[in-house]
């Protein structure tokens, strides 16, 4: 909480609650004691987010991700600030190598892979899926912790980032999506409800497919010529074995000798 907003809220109170001055005093001067703790670490990370313009500035845009990179590996004492400054430094120069330096940053120091994604994602929310992979990609042992940092400070982004890092790494998605449902339980789907109890949904294998052998249907025997064919009334036809069929009137008597 700033200064200037504590001072806001103990004036309300007063205004709200007539305090006694012994009291009024005693919250000004917590009020005071903050903003003197806050002010030389905001002073110091913009004085150096100033110093990091003037060295982007100097390089080309080619150069600028490297350079940034190399400035949060040498920073041995709270590298943390210097990754945040250094981030917020690089965008203000050129935002258009925002994933790229997030990668860099990530890939020289992968414990500042979550601080980058985070910072840049503030400054660039339109870029958060491709800050996401960038940052998964480039340090993927703290994939994790990037989503989990991003899925704190943009939750209902959460969809697009998980969706980006599982692109990468998609062998680490359920992993992962566990442990930001453990460190931010908004975010984890509720049960299906069926009237008063939840029901948890299991997907069941699909039940084997059995044909059925076709059944067998008896046709009639073939039958080729010479043969007799006996037509209701007494009359025959007979077929030879050249395939003509004649009729009793057209055929021949050959009963005599």
């Amino acid at each position: 909480m700033t200064s200037k907003k504590i001072l806001v809220e103990l004036s309300l109170t007063v205004r709200g609650n007539k305090m006694k001055n012994t009291t009024i005093k005693q919250y000004l001067g917590v009020a005071f004691a903050v903003s003197l703790s806050i002010s030389p670490l905001l002073a110091n990370q913009n004085a150096q987010s100033d110093s990091y313009k003037i060295t982007f500035a100097a390089v080309s845009a080619l150069e600028l991700p490297a350079k940034a990179a190399a400035i949060v590996y040498q920073a041995k004492d709270n590298q943390k600030a210097v990754a945040i400054a250094v981030m917020t430094a690089a965008i203000a120069v050129n935002p258009n190598s925002t994933v790229a330096v997030v990668a860099a940053i990530s890939k020289s120091s992968p414990k500042m892979a979550s601080v980058v994604a985070t910072t840049a994602a503030k400054l660039q929310p339109k870029q958060i899926g491709q800050i996401a992979k960038a940052a998964a990609a480039a340090a993927p042992t703290e994939a994790e912790q990037v989503v989990i940092g991003l899925a704190k400070d943009q939750p209902k982004q959460y969809g697009l980032v998980i969706s980006a890092v599982s692109q990468e790494i998609p062998r680490s998605a359920a992993r992962i999506n566990e442990a930001v449902y453990t460190e931010v339980p908004s975010l984890r789907p509720a049960p299906a409800v069926v009237g008063s109890s939840p029901v948890t949904i299991v997907a069941s294998a699909p039940a084997p497919i059995v044909s059925s052998p076709a059944p067998l249907v008896q046709s009639a025997p073939t039958v080729f010529p010479p043969f007799t064919l006996k037509l209701p009334g007494g009359d025959t036809i007979e077929a030879s074995t050249t395939g003509q069929v004649t009729s009793p009137e057209q055929a021949n008597d050959y009963s005599a000798p």
